[in-house]
């Protein structure tokens, strides 16, 4: 459900291998205490999206979104990501 992103209480979001189709949705930002976000092999496309508020995620150390069908470039507020992030994983895309 979609409210699951306003839980304060979700650290580690772990989706991959679900056959998840489409592009990324925002709302996936909403997650406030938010550190891990893996979303591999699945077919997930379009491009990556904004941060509209990267001091929301502040708490984010990883992201995987590794053998998906995404294509472009980053957005510039995932640069701003640089002093937290750990772990970006995007191979085996477009």
């Amino acid at each position: 459900p979609k409210s699951i992103y306003a839980s304060p209480s979700l650290r580690s979001l772990d989706l991959s291998f679900n056959a998840l189709t489409g592009p990324l949705k925002t709302r996936v930002w909403r997650a406030p205490n938010l550190q891990v976000l893996m979303l591999s092999n699945n077919s997930l496309t379009g491009t990556l999206p904004p941060i509209p508020n990267v001091t929301s995620v502040v708490s984010l150390q990883g992201i995987d979104v590794r053998n998906n069908r995404l294509t472009g470039t980053l957005p510039h507020s995932w640069y701003k990501l640089t002093s937290s992030l750990v772990g970006f994983m995007v191979s085996g895309n477009r």
